[in-house]
C-alpha cells in the first residue's frame, strides 16, 4: 500500500501467515526513494481466536529495538 502524507511517499508491506494455533504478522513501512534507515519493521504474534490476542510484538523503529511481550490476561 502506498501512503502519501503531505511531506514524504511512503511503502507499506504486510504479510500474514497461519501457524497451528497463532497467526503471525509481519509489516515493513519505508519511505520511497530514500536510505535504508527511514523505516519501521513490526512483527507481531497472535493467539488465534475470537480476539487474535497479542502474545508478542517486536518494533524496529529509529535504530532502536522494542520487545513485548503478553504477561498476564485476566
Amino acid at each position: 500500500m502506498n501512503i502519501n502524507t503531505n511531506q514524504k511517499n511512503y511503502l507499506l508491506t504486510a504479510k500474514v501467515k497461519k501457524e497451528g494455533d497463532f497467526i503471525i504478522l509481519k509489516a515493513e513501512i519505508k519511505r520511497r526513494g530514500s536510505s535504508p534507515y527511514h523505516k519501521t519493521q513490526l512483527k507481531m504474534v497472535l493467539l488465534k481466536g475470537r480476539e487474535n490476542i497479542p502474545l508478542l510484538m517486536n518494533v524496529f523503529a529509529s535504530g532502536v529495538f522494542i520487545n513485548m511481550r503478553l504477561s498476564e490476561a485476566e
